[in-house]
C-alpha cells in the first residue's frame, strides 16, 4: 500500500519551511515579551542564558553600543525594555524575493 501525500504538503519541503519560519517569528515575539515583562534588570548571564548565546556576545553588544546597559559596581545590568527593543529591531523575517520585471524587446 502506498501513501498519498497530503494536498497541503509539497514534496520540496516548502510547507515545512514556511511553518518553521512562522513558528520562529511567534517564538521571537514571545521572547521579546518575556524579556520586557521581567521586573528589574537582567544580568549578563541571565540574558545570555535566555537568548542561548555566550555572555561574551552580550558584553560585545554593550561595548559597541548596540545594547544599552548600566554598570552597578563591577557588574552590568540590562533593562528589559532595552533588551526587548534590541531584539525587536534586529528580528529578521525571511521574505520572498520580488519577481523580476519582464524585459522589453524594444528599448525605451
Amino acid at each position: 500500500m502506498t501513501s498519498v501525500p497530503c494536498c497541503h504538503r509539497s514534496d520540496d519541503g516548502k510547507y515545512k519551511n514556511a511553518r518553521q519560519r512562522a513558528f520562529s517569528v511567534l517564538k521571537a515575539m514571545n521572547l521579546v515579551e518575556q524579556i520586557e515583562s521581567k521586573q528589574g534588570a537582567w544580568t549578563v548571564e541571565e540574558l545570555a542564558s535566555l537568548l542561548q548565546c555566550s555572555p561574551k556576545l552580550i558584553y560585545k553588544l554593550v561595548k559597541t553600543g548596540k545594547l544599552n546597559a548600566y554598570r552597578i559596581g563591577a557588574s552590568l545590568r540590562i533593562d528589559g525594555q532595552d533588551a526587548g527593543n534590541f531584539l525587536a529591531q534586529h528580528a529578521t523575517i525571511p521574505q520572498k524575493p520580488l519577481p523580476a520585471k519582464p524585459r522589453s524587446r524594444f528599448p525605451a
